[in-house]
């Protein structure tokens, strides 16, 4: 990660080559080998680990959802990404 928090990765780079600065759900699916079905059935629970890891790349626009490259860059080096502040506390 560079001094001012991005994260300047090849996978960024190559992603971003690939795909454009938004991943869309078919796109998404085909980067992380899931099938598109389970992969809307796994980010449909809130609580499930990698529903929680792509939420700070989460934009909708209307009905669409798409996922910030550099989110999806940062899961697949594991790289811990900072939260949105509009994340809430999971409930117990």
């Amino acid at each position: 990660m560079s001094a001012n928090g991005e994260n300047n990765s090849y996978t960024k780079q190559w992603l971003t080559e690939k795909y454009g600065a938004l991943l869309t759900m078919d796109n998404l699916a085909e980067v992380l080998h899931r099938k598109i079905g389970g992969l809307r059935f796994t980010l449909r629970n809130p609580t499930a680990e990698l529903t929680q890891k792509l939420a700070p790349g989460l934009i909708t626009i209307g009905r669409r959802k798409s996922y910030r490259v550099d989110v999806i860059a940062a899961l697949i080096d594991q790289v811990d990404y900072p939260a949105t502040s509009t994340e809430q506390e999971p409930r117990r």
